[in-house]
């Protein structure tokens, strides 16, 4: 037998709470200046990358 809290639990209302809820954190974090989890923020690098090729040693030339 299901407990009360359980039954809350699996309500449409608890569901719709939840959801309200959700939206009002989103809300305050992004009226904070704060992405939400899960945003994708894009980052562009302020310096280029280097890229850094090892070459192997060359033989010396024995004549």
């Amino acid at each position: 037998m299901a407990t009360k809290l359980t039954q809350y639990i699996m309500s449409e209302r608890f569901q719709e709470d939840v959801g309200r809820g959700i939206e009002k954190a989103i809300a305050q974090a992004k009226a904070a200046g704060l992405p939400p989890a899960g945003d994708q923020v894009l980052a562009t690098p302020k310096k280029r990358r280097a890229t850094i090729v090892y070459l192997p040693p060359r033989p010396s030339r024995k004549e």
